[in-house]
């Protein structure tokens, strides 16, 4: 298994803040990994480099797995995490995906500042995976499929995938994504269908 280390008083903090420890795991949740070359982007390609890390439906367990993953500051380019419920598969084609979408957290990447934008991917993807498993999404959780880190050479990503394209929903989720990472007015997300992209042409369907 890949190695992850973390500043395990930092976790204890975000865990202690919000009660994570005293809260039971709704969803058994299965982590994911891919790396892919440049000539590997197809969908087609997707699946071949798609590994399974491992699944759990408790604290302990959790913490096993995420204490050995890989820092996001040594993470090569073209790295993907997932994190879905195990009876979903991180593909847009998966049945719970393919009707829903996607709302994007995208962070550009600056060679000047590779600490700070590193610390701040992982301390959002942290945030984000924690108020998932600890229940800060409420019932707007049975809407969300999975949530996705992207490392990408210009930029990194974080999403969270959900079932449909439904406005009300997406926009409590969106509202929910930004409070529970804690971030700003400035941290602009948007939202867009598995099935358009911005590169077709394609408008976000909705932003915060």
């Amino acid at each position: 298994m890949i190695r992850i280390i973390y500043k395990h008083h930092f976790l204890y903090y975000l865990c202690k803040k919000k009660n994570i420890y005293n809260y039971k795991i709704k969803f058994s949740w299965k982590f994911w990994y891919s790396y892919h070359k440049k000539n590997q982007s197809s969908r087609e390609k997707f699946g071949s480099v798609l590994n399974e890390i491992i699944t759990f439906d408790n604290l302990e367990t959790f913490w096993r797995a995420y204490n050995n993953i890989i820092t996001i500051e040594h993470l090569p380019s073209n790295t993907d995490f997932f994190l879905f419920k195990d009876y979903i598969k991180p593909e847009w084609e998966d049945i719970k995906n393919k009707n829903g979408g996607r709302w994007i957290y995208d962070i550009a990447w600056d060679k000047s500042k590779h600490q700070f934008i590193s610390q701040h991917t992982e301390n959002v993807w942290t945030k984000l995976i924690l108020s998932l498993i600890g229940n800060s999404f409420e019932e707007m959780e049975y809407f969300i499929c999975g949530v996705v880190l992207s490392i990408r050479h210009y930029n990194n990503k974080i999403c969270i995938w959900t079932t449909n394209l439904d406005k009300e929903i997406n926009l409590k989720i969106g509202n929910l994504f930004k409070k529970n990472c804690e971030l700003t007015k400035n941290d602009k997300i948007y939202y867009q269908s598995h099935n358009k992209s911005p590169k077709d042409g394609y408008e976000p369907l909705y932003q915060l």
